[in-house]
């Protein structure tokens, strides 16, 4: 099934594309994990590690006003609308003060299912959706000292 959310940073693009594309397989698997730790259709404990997941980061590509990275997502643990996701994220200049996050990609539900309809399912993919977009964005503009997930440099 297709996936799309996106978010507007009122800040201007060169400013977080270089926090974007310092590192990100270090903080995005990190920023994963607690949109899934702290979506509440998911139902774990919140607890950080809660949420069994593997994330795979590819490498940022450029383009003139964008910069992207691919993401894969496994995950196995009973509740998560998906198994596994396969997504693009990017930010992307809307102007001197304005930049796009976005989440575009596809996932896969479990094949043998005790998860609810279809209908469900898909609505609780698209709020972990905009919960790895908000922790992105959270990421992306959060001060130097107290940048998640990883420190920056």
């Amino acid at each position: 099934m297709f996936i799309y959310y996106f978010a507007h940073i009122p800040q201007p693009f060169p400013q977080l594309a270089g926090h974007f594309e310092d590192h990100p397989d270090l903080w995005l698997p990190w920023c994963v994990s607690k949109a899934c730790n702290e979506d509440e259709s998911i139902g774990t404990d919140g607890g950080l590690g809660a949420c069994s997941t593997t994330v795979a980061v590819g490498p940022v590509g450029h383009g003139e006003g964008s910069a992207a990275v691919s993401i894969r997502v496994e995950s196995g643990v009973p509740g998560i609308p998906f198994t596994h996701l396969e997504a693009d994220l990017e930010i992307a200049d809307l102007g001197p003060s304005r930049t796009q996050l976005t989440l575009r990609g596809s996932y896969r539900g479990p094949l043998r299912s005790t998860a609810p309809a279809y209908g469900l399912r898909h609505r609780w993919a698209e709020a972990l959706a905009k919960a790895i977009v908000e922790q992105v964005s959270d990421h992306l503009t959060a001060p130097a000292d107290v940048a998640q997930g990883t420190s920056r440099r």
